[in-house]
């Protein structure tokens, strides 16, 4: 067979494309599954698609253990830590990650949480 450039395709290309597409497909099945269960688990609503007791309050889970979600990290159990780190690490998939909807019930939680943090800076 003849590709552009009357360059021939060999085994070695269909083998190079084939495993090409399998990494893609794997990738996208990867960060959509991330995705689903960034905003299933450790994003918390606040009324609707909520699946914790209504007695859990804040909106984001630190920590998720088997039979248990914390709102505190391994480094802390400051607030602002258990909301920091569920923004992170802020790359551009982080668009479709937080959903703006959680984003505006979340931040003026997490922005609170810090404010103690700023004034102690002045």
């Amino acid at each position: 067979r003849e590709r552009g450039g009357g360059k021939s395709v060999t085994q070695s290309d269909n083998t190079n494309a084939q495993t090409a597409a399998s990494v893609r497909d794997m990738s996208r099945l990867l960060l959509s599954t991330e995705l689903r269960s960034a905003q299933k688990y450790w994003h918390v609503r606040k009324k609707e698609d909520r699946i914790y007791p209504k007695e859990y309050t804040p909106l984001v889970v630190g920590m998720l253990w088997s039979l248990m979600a914390q709102f505190q990290t391994w480094f802390g159990a400051d607030a602002f830590l258990a909301y920091g780190i569920q923004l992170m690490p802020l790359t551009p998939i982080s668009e479709e990650r937080d959903e703006v909807r959680w984003a505006n019930e979340m931040y003026p939680v997490f922005k609170e949480s810090c404010d103690p943090l700023v004034v102690g800076m002045l």
